[in-house]
């Protein structure tokens, strides 16, 4: 029984780094404050191989790290002002998208079709989530929110999603 749970403790700790890692693969647009990364990939592949409690407990983790100054955000950013500034709402996002892509990965094992369902369902919420936290934020109207930090982020997002299937599906035996 120990080992199950300093098990899970490990594969927790080792998707928290994962998505820090990604995150700090970023840049910012010259059309946005909303930075570029791969953060999302890291959130994709902890909810897939995890489920939706431990992939959302990985994305609260790293949500905490962050805003304790520890830093993991993109561009190394950290501390309360990052998820109170713009890209918050986006951050905090992630936690949907680890749950629902955890849900529809437990629920639907091996189905890449239900997977990407999963995936871009969480990614949906994650924007709605994001662009009225942006629009709060700015003072700006939704239209403005929307073109500025979600549309240029669409297509780099799907392929952040089939790079998460094809890591999903060929690193599965590895995992759990």
């Amino acid at each position: 029984m120990k080992n199950k749970r300093l098990y899970k403790i490990c594969i927790c700790s080792f998707f928290v780094a994962v998505i820090a890692v990604c995150a700090q693969i970023s840049f910012v647009t010259p059309f946005s404050s909303i930075p570029f990364n791969l953060a999302l990939l890291g959130v994709f592949l902890a909810g897939g191989f995890l489920g939706e409690v431990l992939g959302s407990i990985c994305v609260i983790i790293y949500i905490l790290l962050g805003f304790l100054g520890i830093p993991v955000f993109a561009g190394f950013m950290a501390g309360p002002s990052v998820l109170f500034g713009p890209t918050g709402g986006f951050i905090i996002g992630y936690i949907f998208v680890a749950f629902i892509t955890g849900v529809f990965s437990r629920k639907f094992k091996n189905r890449p079709f239900y997977n990407f369902l999963g995936m871009g369902s969480g990614l949906l919420i994650c924007y709605i989530f994001g662009a009225l936290w942006y629009m709060n934020i700015g003072k700006i109207p939704l239209l403005f929110a929307f073109t500025s930090s979600v549309l240029p982020f669409i297509i780099g997002d799907f392929i952040k999603i089939f790079a998460s299937l094809i890591l999903l599906k060929r690193l599965d035996k590895f995992i759990l």
